[in-house]
This record gives C-alpha cells, sequence and structure tokens, in this order.
C-alpha cells in the first residue's frame, strides 16, 4: 500500500465507471491549473470520499442548520457526535507515497542582476532524494505517531514501519490532527530531518489545505486574526478553544474556491493558509466567523458535524526546501 498506483481512481456511484482522483481540485488530466476535472465536476455536486468509498453529503442536516432547526436523526444518526468524525480508518483507505516535483534553484543571476531564479528539474536531472525525505499521504482518522495505550498503538509511522521494517528511522518533521487527512514529510536522515522540521516551526514551509464549510461566505478572502488558548470542559478535561487561559497569537488565511450549493444547501470549498501553528487552528477559526468545517465533531454546530462521515480538511500542497539548493512541491488532491 506504500506505492500509489499510476494513476488513482474510485467508482463513481452514479455511473458506476472509475472517475480519476489523482490531479488536485483546480487541475485538467495535464497537471495544469485553471481547469476543471471531472473530479472536480462530479465533487461539486456534493460527495466525499472516505474509506475508499463515495459517499454523499447530508445536506438535510446542512439544511437544518441553515434553517436554524433542531436536529435529531440524519443520515449519521444519533444524538452524539463522538461516534461521528472518522474516530478510526475505515477498510479501503491506507497511507501511501506521494511523488514530488523537485526544483532546482539557479545561482545565475537574471539579467536585472538581483535574483536567482527557479529552475524545473527534467526528468533526468533529478536527484534522488528518497534516501533523505519521505512524503505520503496520510488517511483521516489515523494517528500521525501512537499515542498512550494499546488502542492508540495504530499510526501512520506504524504502518510504514511494517513495510520499511527496521530500514529506515521515521521521524515526521510535523504533525496532522487525527481526523486530518492529507501530506505529510519524514526527514530520513538527522540533518534533513532537522532541517525540514525548522522550516515547520520557523513557518517558511508553505502549506495549504483544503477545507469544506458550511454556508457562502461574504467576501472572497480574509485573515483571521484570533488568539488560542486552553479551556477547561465540565468534565474536566483542557480543550483547545478561542482565547481562552495562555492565549497566543492565531492567523489563519483564506480565499474562496468555489462556493456550492446541492439541494438548497449551501456549502463552500476554501483554500486555507495557516500563518501560526496552533492546535486545532484551522477547525476554531472557520467556526468561530461562523463557517464551520463540514464533520468537525469537536467545534462545529451539531449539524454541521453531522453532515459528512468525516472532518473536510484535508492538506493538498506543501512546499518545502530540501537542502542543496533543490526544493520539492508535493500535491494531494482532496477527497471532498
Amino acid at each position: 500500500s506504500n506505492s500509489p498506483p499510476a494513476t488513482t481512481a474510485v467508482l463513481n456511484p452514479l455511473t458506476k465507471r472509475n472517475i480519476k482522483i489523482n490531479q488536485p481540485i483546480g487541475h485538467d488530466s495535464k497537471g495544469k491549473k485553471g481547469n476543471k476535472t471531472k473530479w472536480d465536476e462530479f465533487m461539486e455536486s456534493g460527495w466525499v470520499m472516505h474509506g475508499g468509498t463515495m459517499i454523499p453529503i447530508d445536506t438535510r442536516s446542512l439544511l437544518n442548520f441553515q434553517n436554524n432547526v433542531d436536529c435529531n436523526d440524519f443520515i449519521y444518526g444519533g444524538n452524539d457526535v463522538s461516534d461521528i468524525g472518522a474516530s478510526n480508518v475505515i477498510d479501503g483507505e491506507d497511507w501511501y507515497r506521494l511523488p514530488p516535483k523537485i526544483t532546482f534553484r539557479s545561482l545565475a543571476k537574471l539579467d536585472d542582476g538581483n535574483a536567482t531564479t527557479n529552475i524545473e528539474a527534467k526528468d533526468s536531472d533529478v536527484p534522488d532524494v528518497t534516501d533523505e525525505v519521505l512524503f505520503v499521504h496520510k488517511p483521516s482518522g489515523l494517528l500521525t505517531v501512537p499515542g498512550r495505550g494499546p488502542e492508540k498503538a495504530d499510526s501512520l509511522i506504524s504502518r510504514i514501519m511494517e513495510v520499511a521494517g527496521k530500514k529506515i528511522v521515521l521521524k515526521p518533521c510535523h504533525r496532522l490532527d487525527r481526523d486530518t487527512s492529507g501530506i505529510l514529510v519524514f526527514g530520513l536522515s538527522a540533518d534533513t530531518h532537522r532541517h525540514i522540521s525548522m522550516q515547520f516551526e520557523n513557518r517558511s514551509a508553505r502549506k495549504t489545505y483544503i477545507a469544506l464549510v458550511a454556508g457562502h461566505p461574504k467576501i472572497d478572502s480574509g485573515i483571521i486574526d484570533m488568539p488560542i488558548g486552553k479551556r477547561m470542559t465540565p468534565s474536566g478535561f483542557n480543550r483547545w478553544a478561542i482565547g481562552g487561559e495562555k492565549a497566543r497569537e492565531a492567523r489563519t488565511s483564506w480565499r474562496i474556491c468555489d462556493r456550492l450549493e446541492v439541494n438548497g444547501a449551501k456549502y463552500s470549498r476554501l483554500e486555507l493558509f495557516p500563518l501560526t501553528g496552533r492546535g486545532q487552528q484551522l477547525r476554531l477559526h472557520m467556526n468561530a466567523i461562523g463557517h464551520a468545517i463540514l464533520g468537525d465533531s469537536l467545534h462545529a454546530p451539531l449539524e454541521v458535524a453531522r453532515a459528512t462521515p468525516r472532518l473536510c480538511l484535508h492538506a493538498s500542497s506543501l512546499v518545502i526546501d530540501i537542502g542543496k539548493g533543490i526544493s520539492a512541491e508535493v500535491n494531494s488532491a482532496a477527497p471532498f
């Protein structure tokens, strides 16, 4: 499961034919931006891929949220949201490698004599970075590293090690929440791990997330600036919250990709750019401005949490410096 096929596909439940999902939203079959693929068009009709299966968005739940009606029995049923949001990886979805696009930083000056330039590597010139760095797709519902107790032993690292054995020592350069899917990078040597980890610490790594959120924002883009701290819950647990104790600066930039409507239910696809790295920052910020992420069982209103079987937040793009004048860009199509 560690090497994806050349073309990833999933069964379209309407046509019963496979549909390609190997391109990020807004790319055509040749990887060029600006042209929508069949995958884009299909997903805009209200579907989420979870556990390798296409599942419709619960538009009735979203409509109740829009109309401020109490919800009780929707597609993902029950009164407790703890059973939604993918607490476990469903059979049919696992991690796999993601191929990077390599770019060289040329040391030659441009005509103005003031800058260097980036040159995309030709296939024959691409250096072998497989001994230095590993990019993978993490599915929703899987921990990045093992937690405490046998019930939290299953993780991305443990699954990769099952394949790799003791050939490599795995240390993630960053983490994704359990319910968030998308790109994760590992430095396979001590120097590379340190070099890449520092880019996440000093915010120079360029990260882009795709999210589905409730409603239609009135503006096309913005920056959310709300500090995040900890707050004690009635059950005695600390939870990340807007404000709270020991709150720290938290900033998120966002922009609209699409305003969508299915069966009268309004939701939007957004690109999110975290400018800081606080706990559950993207979830908290989107909920705070009234556009909670679909499937967010921690912070979203109940109707929004119940609208999808998983958290609709995906790490879709990452650009980092590997060293020696080499940078790598990795893209991953959002499964919604």
